[in-house]
This record gives C-alpha cells, sequence and structure tokens, in this order.
C-alpha cells in the first residue's frame, strides 16, 4: 500500500545518505513523494508519523548537498556560491519543518537540531574565509575580520533559537532521546561562540559602524 512504499523509500533514502550515496537517496525520496502526492498525504495541517521521516530524508539530501558547497579555497565567485548554499540551507530547512508537522517528539527533535546545525556549520565555515588579496596590511585584515564576524553573527543566532525551540519542545513532550542531548551541547557551544565573537569585535580597532 502506499504508506508502507513511503516507509520503505524513506529508510531506503536514509540508509543511502548515511553511505554517502547522496543520488540514490534523493532518487528514493522523489520516488516516495510521488507516491505521497498521489495520494494527497501531504495536504496542509498535519501530516501522518509514516510521511515524516520521508521529509527528514528530504531534508537529510539537501544537507548534504548543501554542505557539500565550501568555502575553502576562496571560490571567485563567492557570493553565487556563496547564495546558491544558503538556498539549499533554506530548502532544508523547509523540509525539516515538513517532519515536524507530524507532531512526533523524536522526528521533531531530530529536525529541530538538524536545522540550527545548518546555520552552525555555516557560520563556522564563513569564519575560515581567508581575507581577500586587497587585505594586504594588518589593519585592513582586521577590517575584513571584523565585517565578516558582524555580518554573519546572525547565523549564530538562528542556530541558537532552533536549539532553544528544539529543548523546550523536548521539556514540554517528555523527549529525551540522543537528539536532545544533541541540541543541548550544540546550545552551549552556540552561547560560547556568541560570547567569543562579542569579545573578538571588541578587541579589534574599529567600532561596529565602521
Amino acid at each position: 500500500g502506499p504508506v508502507e512504499q513511503i516507509v520503505a523509500r524513506g529508510g531506503r533514502a536514509l540508509r543511502s545518505v548515511a553511505a554517502g550515496d547522496i543520488d540514490a537517496a534523493s532518487l528514493e525520496v522523489e520516488r516516495g513523494r510521488s507516491v505521497v502526492e498521489d495520494h494527497g498525504l501531504d495536504r496542509a495541517g498535519r501530516i501522518s508519523t509514516d510521511v515524516d521521516r520521508l521529509f527528514f530524508a528530504l531534508g537529510e539530501v539537501r544537507r548534504a548537498r548543501a554542505e557539500a558547497i565550501r568555502f575553502v579555497p576562496t571560490p571567485p565567485d563567492f557570493g553565487a556560491v556563496l547564495e546558491r548554499r544558503c538556498q539549499l540551507l533554506l530548502d532544508a530547512q523547509s523540509a525539516y519543518s515538513a517532519t515536524m508537522r507530524a507532531y512526533d517528539a523524536h522526528w521533531s527533535a531530530m529536525a529541530g537540531f538538524r536545522t540550527g546545525e545548518l546555520y552552525q556549520s555555516l557560520h563556522a565555515e564563513l569564519m575560515a574565509v581567508a581575507p581577500p588579496a586587497s587585505a594586504d596590511t594588518p589593519a585592513r585584515r582586521d577590517l575584513f575580520e571584523g565585517a565578516m564576524r558582524l555580518r554573519y553573527t546572525i547565523l549564530l543566532e538562528k542556530a541558537l533559537a532552533m536549539m532553544d525551540h528544539t529543548l523546550a519542545m523536548a521539556t514540554r513532550t517528555g523527549e529525551r532521546s540522543a537528539w536532545v542531548a544533541r541540541a543541548a551541547a550544540a546550545r552551549a557551544e552556540l552561547h560560547a561562540a556568541r560570547a567569543r565573537e562579542e569579545a573578538i569585535l571588541e578587541r579589534l580597532p574599529y567600532t561596529r559602524a565602521e
């Protein structure tokens, strides 16, 4: 039946993601989504818990494709590459959000953690971007660092908000899985990262406006 097909496709997709075969995972997800659409199982509102894992698998496919886009070494078309990474991030977030529509605490915790992790990893990678050739003095390198940290600190805020939301949901529902522990650890890391960002910005010889 359609539900069994969806569960099987979702499971096969997640197995392929774990094995690093993203193309095979994508194929399973799309076949499963065709069944979902044919039977109207993704209409507005709450979805079946049998469907949520398929949407989670879709999020995993999009996450893997997003994180395959790297910024070190700095690509010559940095702006376009960043835009592609951000679009895939938003697409993955949309899939993870669909997972939460099943109101299943375990899968919601997984989806919430993964969404926060998307923002956290993007911030870490952007902070590793080397200064451009035009930053040829210590002062200019400081200015570049300050601009990057000030511009992308919003990613830390978004990641932290998602971890807070996930942990609040877990407290409300009594969910105690390893994913909740991972979200708690990530939240602590994010608080520390935000404090480091503030300290670095205060140390630089420029104001935020500059």
